[in-house]
């Protein structure tokens, strides 16, 4: 198939070089105004001979992703038919084609219809598919490529590995966590949270590298990967410990939905301790403090009234409204100018009258 196309492209250039020569050839010969005339036959064929070959790159770009289609289609078929072959007689017919090692495009396009479908089956068909992925020498080429001299090459196949989500890989994750190339080292992590292993085992977030906790949806994915696991116990312990700001917001968002006494209590001692948090994060504990509703923390909540961020006031006014509803009517916060927490003590205490 590539052989065809820069056949026609070859064979398109030679025939305008050809004929641009030609004239160039004949027009030297004759009177000098006709050099003009070569010249911009010349930029002719040459603007026709860059025009059909981006056409025939064009055309061939198109036709080989209607048979990548196609081929993915086949390869579907013969995997459902080897999956009934495999239920039905316990040995699985080989009906797939084993691609051969110069049909480089075949190996890509089976290699991502395991890995696409490996992540939305369970069970005994998802062991079939990672045997199969297995059987055409795909996990052998990305554990080669786990040593691979070329970080994207490694990144690649550690990629490839974790979309499989097999737990006998944890070896690979553990020592990839140690790799020389952030993202990678990064990428390791993520995959070994995600795996039931005993070398998986959650450790203190300002214990983990800096290659993570500097990645903010990478990290969230790590603790929710740990949470599912072990639980959110050993996360709450830690909100009090937890030096940096931005891996706090990350670690608040991620326990922000359970709404239980532990994590009132781990919040609390946050707000009271430290006076430069951001005020997202502040609203988010503040929230929480609210819909849990125990009283203990009302003075906290006070020295966030004549907080900067209005948004934060108003999430500390609601939580104390909720438990001690008298407070609206103190000097404090009648003195507060925004229009936006005026409207709202209006509301509350025009509904309460």
């Amino acid at each position: 198939m590539m052989a065809r196309a820069a056949f026609l492209i070859f064979l398109v250039f030679v025939c305008a070089t050809a004929s641009a020569a030609d004239s160039i050839t004949y027009y030297l010969k004759a009177p000098p105004f006709s050099s003009i005339v070569a010249i911009v036959e010349f930029q002719f064929y040459s603007l026709a001979s860059m025009a059909a070959i981006i056409l025939v790159l064009q055309l061939h770009r198109n036709w080989m992703a209607a048979w990548e289609t196609r081929l993915k289609t086949h390869y579907a078929t013969c995997l459902i038919a080897e999956m009934l072959g495999v239920s039905e007689s316990g040995a699985a017919a080989e009906v797939v084609p084993r691609p051969r090692w110069y049909q480089l495009r075949r190996k890509r396009v089976l290699r991502e219809l395991l890995l696409e479908h490996s992540l939305t089956v369970t069970g005994p068909e998802k062991a079939f598919l990672i045997e199969r992925y297995r059987s055409f020498g795909f996990i052998n080429d990305d554990l080669r490529g786990t040593h691979s001299l070329v970080w994207w090459r490694r990144l690649r196949a550690l990629s490839d590995l974790r979309l499989l989500n097999d737990q006998e890989f944890a070896p690979i994750y553990s020592r990839m966590c140690h790799d020389r190339n952030s993202l990678v080292s990064a990428t390791a992590h993520l995959a070994l949270s995600s795996v039931d292993h005993p070398l998986n085992q959650p450790i203190p977030v300002n214990e983990l590298p800096a290659r993570v906790r500097d990645r903010k949806n990478l990290l969230h994915e790590v603790l929710m990967n740990w949470t599912k696991q072990f639980g959110h116990e050993f996360l709450i312990e830690q909100i009090p410990t937890v030096r940096e700001i931005p891996v706090l917001e990350v670690v608040t968002a991620a326990v922000s939905q359970l709404q239980t006494p532990e994590v009132a209590k781990s919040f609390a001692e946050v707000l009271e301790r430290s006076n430069e948090l951001p005020g997202r994060v502040v609203e988010k504990m503040l929230t929480l403090l609210k819909r849990v509703g125990d009283p203990d923390y009302i003075d906290t909540a006070r020295k966030y009234v004549s907080h900067t961020d209005e948004l934060v006031r108003l999430r500390a006014l609601e939580y104390i409204a909720s438990v001690d509803f008298e407070y609206l009517e103190s000097p404090a916060v009648l003195a507060d100018r925004s229009v936006l927490i005026q409207r709202w003590v209006r509301s509350r205490v025009g509904r309460a009258a």
